[in-house]
């Protein structure tokens, strides 16, 4: 991909583009942030179901047209163009992050969460699993993102005499 053959596709010139976007890592972070979209953080008042929409939402958005194969593209660049990983990581990963962070935070405020869960961990684990299971090539049946989250479940929440 080059400016010149978006401008091209556009029909508009690379000064036009350049206006818009200050180079190749800028103006591909942003599509590929705009395609993931801004999702807002749930609030359904559980923990459980706020972390089984974003991971649904996760699912969802690498599921779609291209989604994996931009997440590679990402990878493979990375190394050679410092400035695309780290405005990759800036507008697409830790946003998710965020919303992630915020609903296991909540949790523990509401007393769902237990207060000494290791946050990021069961981030990168919520995070981690769409990639390991795409990449074995096993399939993603309606009821993966329920499996995976009961079992990262099970160790965050808080017993109670009722559980």
């Amino acid at each position: 991909m080059s400016i010149d053959q978006v401008a091209s596709e556009a029909g508009v010139s690379r000064a036009t583009v350049y206006r818009r976007y200050r180079d190749k890592a800028d103006l591909v972070t942003q599509a590929v942030a705009s395609r993931y979209g801004s999702e807002e953080v749930p609030n359904t008042g559980s923990a459980y179901s706020d972390l089984l929409e974003l991971l649904s939402q996760g699912r969802t958005k690498h599921e779609g047209e291209a989604g994996m194969s931009l997440v590679g593209v990402l990878l493979v660049e990375g190394p050679h163009d410092s400035e695309l990983l780290e405005s990759s990581r800036e507008r697409i990963i830790l946003p998710r992050r965020r919303r992630y962070r915020l609903v296991l935070k909540r949790g523990m405020r509401r007393g769902e969460v237990r207060s000494q869960a290791d946050v990021e961990a069961v981030i990168d684990a919520l995070s981690g699993a769409y990639y390991a299971r795409h990449l074995s090539g096993l399939p993603l049946d309606e009821g993966w993102a329920e499996r995976v989250l009961r079992e990262v479940w099970l160790p965050l929440r808080v017993e109670t005499s009722d559980q």
